[in-house]
């Protein structure tokens, strides 16, 4: 088989990017590598593997069925679990190219100095384009590649997609869409995940939830299943645990809504054999648009004053809502003082 590589780069007035075409004796391929030394500089950071290890994880990835989403884009992780590769619109490679150096800024400065988030990483975005010249079949395609939140995670029981909104965020449990959590390839642990994305459950939230979910595919439940499941199974966190997660959900909402990013979801997976949450923030690259505006004016239109909010809101609403529903939705350990405080409100 023969095989040409070439490199060059490429200097674009919105953006610059590497520019990669090989082929074999049936097809062609290109690959653009979008901000190749940003991403670099963030894997280095966070990626102690470093980039060989890197680059072995993408040249081996599967087909993977993430029915939690409704975009119907194509999904795909690799073969040691590590990251995720994700098919996305030009809309959101559009809002990529205008808050990059805003979101390089951001996450660069939360890894050099480990601060707390939990916005989950993207660690490269590429355009893809092939074709083979004898069956004529052709593709071409954006992705990005990001971390896998439950990389290593066997004990993964539930997953809720969160995003404050009671609206349509039911689903039946014959209708589940589901996730694959699958036990580690490796008993290294990687360092992929986010410095805050796990909370330590107290001792009273672990073994309540249905233990028999511990299989190879997780249901992905939205935020009327997560509040219906709480009635009997309230989450408990400690003190440190909760400070942490709003502290985290402060800061990173906040940076989301100062680039007017709405329409994203708390990811959140509950460990039950470690007795911890997993979260991140995922889908944080949608920009609320003259058209998210026009949707947002015909819903509140049709929609009876009496019911929830719709989901698409202002970005600033959007956040208030989210930080609001968080708040109650985790509950803190009562402690020694907890009674008396009850009885003093009270008086």
């Amino acid at each position: 088989m023969h095989i040409t590589i070439s490199l060059l780069c490429i200097v674009a007035p919105t953006h610059s990017c590497w520019f990669a075409e090989f082929a074999d004796a049936n097809t062609t391929f290109l690959c653009r590598i979008y901000y190749a030394e940003e991403f670099r500089q963030l894997r280095q950071l966070v990626l102690p593997q470093g980039e060989m290890a890197f680059i072995r994880s993408l040249s081996r990835c599967r087909n993977w069925n993430a029915q939690g989403g409704k975009s119907g884009s194509c999904f795909m992780k690799t073969y040691d679990e590590r990251f995720v590769v994700k098919e996305v619109s030009s809309i959101e490679m559009k809002t990529f190219h205008d808050v990059r150096k805003q979101y390089f800024d951001y996450l660069l400065s939360a890894a050099s100095v480990q601060r707390l988030s939990l916005l989950a990483r993207i660690f490269g975005i590429f355009h893809i384009d092939y074709k083979n010249v004898i069956t004529g079949d052709a593709r071409r395609l954006d992705v990005l590649v990001m971390e896998n939140l439950f990389h290593n995670r066997p004990g993964i029981t539930h997953i809720y997609d969160l995003k404050g909104s009671l609206r349509g965020r039911l689903i039946a449990k014959t209708d589940n869409p589901t996730v694959e959590v699958t036990p580690p390839v490796t008993t290294t642990a990687t360092a992929s995940t986010s410095v805050a994305t796990a909370t330590t459950l107290d001792a009273s939230s672990r073994g309540t939830w249905d233990e028999q979910a511990t299989v190879s595919r997780v249901p992905v439940l939205l935020d009327q299943n997560f509040i219906n499941e709480s009635l009997e199974n309230p989450i408990y966190l400690r003190l440190h645990s909760k400070n942490a997660l709003m502290h985290c959900l402060n800061m990173d909402t906040q940076f989301l809504a100062d680039l007017f990013i709405m329409d994203y979801s708390l990811l959140v997976g509950m460990d039950r054999r470690a007795g911890q949450l997993v979260v991140g923030i995922i889908d944080y690259l949608r920009k609320f648009t003259l058209n998210k505006r026009l949707e947002m004016f015909v819903k509140q239109t049709l929609t009876s004053v009496q019911g929830p909010m719709p989901t698409i809101i202002m970005p600033v609403d959007y956040r208030e809502r989210l930080l609001d529903q968080m708040e109650r939705n985790f509950h803190l350990v009562p402690d020694q003082w907890y009674d008396s405080l009850a009885d003093h409100r009270e008086a």
